[in-house]
């Protein structure tokens, strides 16, 4: 494949996932308008996110109090703000991975690699925060603990994309090593 078709393709999944990152905040935008205007509330529908776990370890509930429905409903905001955020990260950060690539850069370059950490930390912090942190904002906030240790999709999404950060250092220390013997 040529440098240029490798360009071209990139530009495209550059916008593609800029188009992702655009969507999801239109997306937040409009939750945080619903919630403004209780009117709107009433036909939307919020569930609890599903986290889609391989192998769970370990599951735990608890309920000490009353939960209100404001608290439900303040809880949920919150974590779906929390998790809207990290997946517009991550969107932006892998848009921001393919316009590089766009731009001509090899594809074994250290400011790849660089990108690709910084992908792999989001994809990490999108697999664990909502395992450790959401238990607590819920019994903060609605007196109730669900707490769910396991190995999510996400999870081992972030695991692969390590392994590919390494294959990809590897990929430069050879290239560095030609450029080098040339």
């Amino acid at each position: 494949m040529t440098q240029q078709k490798i360009q071209a393709r990139a530009q495209i999944l550059a916008k593609i996932f800029f188009l992702f990152f655009a969507m999801y905040l239109f997306v937040v935008l409009f939750v945080f308008v619903s919630f403004l205007f209780p009117t709107l509330q009433q036909n939307i529908q919020l569930s609890e996110p599903s986290t889609g776990y391989v192998f769970n370890l370990l599951t735990w509930s608890s309920t000490s109090g009353q939960t209100t429905e404001s608290m439900r409903m303040t809880y949920l905001l919150i974590t779906f703000v929390l998790n809207a955020a990290m997946v517009s990260s991550i969107f932006y950060r892998i848009a921001h991975l393919f316009q590089t690539i766009a731009e001509g850069k090899p594809i074994f370059d250290l400011s790849i690699i660089k990108q690709l950490k910084k992908i792999s930390l989001w994809l990490y912090l999108y697999a664990i925060v909502p395992m450790f942190l959401f238990p607590l904002l819920s019994y903060f906030l609605t007196q109730s603990f669900h707490f769910e240790l396991g190995i999510s999709n996400s999870l081992l999404f972030a695991l692969g994309t390590s392994l590919l950060i390494e294959i990809f250092k590897y990929g430069a220390s050879l290239q560095h090593e030609v450029n080098e013997t040339v």
